[in-house]
């Protein structure tokens, strides 16, 4: 028997003409049109009228259990944490909606009791939304009593572009922001709704429900939708599985698939811009031939005066003029820094200075002062002194021209070079820059491009096939293996169109996409449904501004690799770093808690998984699919990063203890 469908407008079933459809796809709103017939010209379904379509198979039995497993006719296309309906099953507590847990393509359970029961179906529903904008005509297109109306629905999505917020939402986890919006809007949020994150405050004046469903999404990585329920959930994107596979001889596929492969996120050359390290600006201040300084002599540097004094009291860059020069420079440093003591060679009220550190060196004695904030800012840091001293810097000399600042600071900046090619390039070159602010050597850069590269060498693969197979939905993993059109691997499905080809069947035509690329979150979403940028200034967010300086280009972060390197795994699933590169990222600087990391991975035995690692916090921010392969293989996984700042690092675990464990490259875009 094959699977049944029902519409309800309006909490009514109706009977849909031949030929209805539905669209659903990864980066817009699902909609559905059908056609329905009234006979006596009386019914005409409202505007806005709610309209839920539902797909049902058959129950064959249910088990004398708690939960209860139940056993369907034919494969019921469920996968786990779907809510599904159940009627007409012989043990009256089964009936009803609730959770569903697949344990095979025609077994399920269900959270119930039941004493063991026979017949009934079990529905999904593929559409919830509403009537946009009926079209009614005379049917045959004749000026007749029976008319037919057409009905292009939108999906519960829709209502997020109708509904605001007014509150700031306080800081604390997905789950709970969601749980406020859901008490502010009378909206229902979805009972497996995962903790998620944990966000900043999030003020909104007067934004729409999309727009801050947006700004969520974008900090956090996960995608948003109102279900067929009505019921509103935030989730990661491809951790579901589709219930089928496609499989040379397994006739999921009606027919042949089609195959197109192209070159979206392609580039065979990759220039990396990273950065100088940032210097700190310095300065000496020496003496004429050792001449000692005389009372009430001042040196002023960064943004203190200190004043020598022949008898000490205490007032705050006093100084005790020493015997010698030498004598009155140690003193000098001390109370620039706050040591020595206190009361004897300087003032005890003075305090240490912000600025900059000193110590002394060489005979006549030296002062040397460096900024202690690395940066161009620094050479701003005045020092002007009595006559018989003077500031210089690299070089300078007595009698030579002093120096009326501290110099030698520089900012960290966006100055130098790594390229990474492949041979391809010389004959079809497809280049792509990116940025990586906190990368500032030419070994680690290096590294870094190369990771790149081999991620933007692969190319896309888009595969479309038809089938009758159930519980398709965009957001699944799926695998497709089909030797003749050279497929074989995992699918992120994308868009996934219905047609009732007749009263009793369903074609469905599914276009599924194969990339590291593609199957990110981050690439997922959109701006057209799942995120973007916040419009009219109407959602504020904490923190702000991009990563990196000018040029453009993508920003990543480098976690460091080695092609040569591995190291026993101490204990089977016990995560050891990867190597000793640790990164601080502060999400205010780089302007997004959510990324993708990309790590290149292979396994000497067993299997080997990666995981990005907050150590500040003890978090995990995220964590790849595990790899078997004995040869390098790219992973990608989405990750969440703690709001702030925090020291991350690569970390690796094996499942066989005294396996090597091996990081070709690793980084975070």
């Amino acid at each position: 028997m094959a699977a049944t469908y029902e519409c309800l407008i309006g909490g009514v079933a109706k009977t849909l003409r031949r030929g209805w459809s539905h669209q659903a796809a990864a980066n817009g709103r699902d909609t559905f049109t059908g056609v329905v017939r009234a006979r006596s010209g009386s019914y005409r379904p409202a505007l806005n009228a709610p309209v839920v379509l539902s797909e049902a198979v058959a129950i064959a039995t249910s088990s004398n259990a708690n939960p209860t497993h139940v056993i369907t006719s034919e494969n019921h296309g469920i996968v786990s944490g779907q809510t599904v309906t159940v009627a007409g099953h012989s043990v009256s507590g089964v009936n009803g909606a609730n959770i569903a847990t697949r344990v095979s393509a025609t077994e399920f359970t269900l959270p119930v009791a039941s004493t063991g029961g026979t017949g009934g179906t079990v529905a999904r529903r593929l559409f919830g939304g509403a009537i946009e904008a009926p079209v009614e005509q005379g049917a045959g297109g004749y000026g007749l009593a029976t008319i037919t109306t057409e009905l292009p629905c939108a999906d519960y999505n829709a209502q997020a572009e109708r509904r605001v917020v007014n509150e700031v939402l306080a800081a604390g986890t997905l789950l709970a922001m969601l749980t406020r919006i859901g008490v502010i809007l009378t909206i229902t949020i979805h009972p497996n709704q995962v903790t998620g994150p944990t966000l900043a405050a999030l003020p909104c004046d007067y934004a729409t429900l999309r727009d801050v469903l947006d700004t969520l999404a974008t900090t956090t990585g996960y995608a948003w939708e109102f279900d067929a329920f009505n019921r509103l959930r935030m989730f990661l994107p491809n951790t579901e599985a589709a219930p089928v596979n496609v499989i040379d001889g397994n006739d999921v596929a009606v027919g042949d698939i089609s195959v197109t492969r192209s070159r979206t996120n392609y580039a065979n050359r990759v220039i990396l811009r990273y950065s100088n390290a940032a210097t700190a600006a310095w300065g000496y201040l020496i003496t004429n031939a050792g001449a000692n300084f005389s009372n009430n002599d001042t040196v002023t540097v960064g943004g203190r005066t200190y004043t020598f004094k022949s008898s000490l009291t205490n007032v705050a860059g006093y100084v005790q003029l020493g015997s010698d020069s030498n004598d009155s420079l140690v003193h000098l440093v001390c109370a620039i820094n706050l040591s020595g003591t206190p009361g004897t060679e300087y003032a005890a009220a003075t305090t240490i200075n912000p600025s900059v550190t000193a110590w002394t060196y060489g005979s006549p004695t030296t002062m040397a002062v460096r900024a202690l904030v690395a940066g161009a800012s620094g050479n701003s840091l005045v020092g002007t002194t009595a006559t018989t001293a003077m500031w210089i810097w690299e070089g300078g000399i007595w009698g030579g021209t002093p120096i009326t600042q501290l110099m030698g600071g520089t900012d960290q900046a966006l100055t130098n070079v790594s390229t990474a090619t492949d041979a391809s390039w010389a004959s079809d070159p497809w280049d792509l820059v990116v940025q990586s602010p906190e990368t500032t050597s030419q070994t680690a850069a290096d590294v870094l491009s190369a990771a790149v590269l081999a991620v933007r060498l692969v190319e896309t693969t888009t595969v479309r096939y038809e089938t009758y197979a159930l519980g398709l939905r965009p957001g699944q993993t799926q695998t497709i293996t089909i030797a003749n059109r050279n497929v074989n691997g995992t699918y992120l499905i994308t868009e996934v169109s219905s047609q009732n080809t007749n009263k009793a069947r369903v074609l469905r035509t599914v276009t599924a996409i194969s990339s590291l690329l593609a199957q990110s979150a981050d690439r997922w979403q959109d701006a057209a449904m799942y995120g973007g940028a916040v419009s009219g200034g109407a959602v504020s967010v904490s923190g702000g501004g991009s990563t990196g300086g000018g040029g453009g280009g993508l920003s990543l972060i480098g976690f460091g690799g080695s092609s040569v390197e591995a190291w026993p795994a101490p204990a089977a699933a016990a995560y050891v770093a990867a190597n000793s590169v640790q990164v601080r990222i502060d999400t205010a600087v780089r302007g997004s808690a959510v990324g993708t990391c990309y790590v290149r991975l292979r396994a000497s035995a067993g299997s080997v998984t990666a995981r990005l690692r907050d150590l500040t916090n003890g978090a995990t921010a995220g964590t790849s699919a595990a790899v078997t392969n004995t040869a390098w293989q790219t992973v990608s996984f989405p990750v969440a990063l703690t709001a702030g700042a925090a020291v991350y690092e690569v970390e690796l675990s094996g499942s066989v203890e005294g396996a090597d464990l091996a990081l070709g490259s690793s980084y975070l875009e």
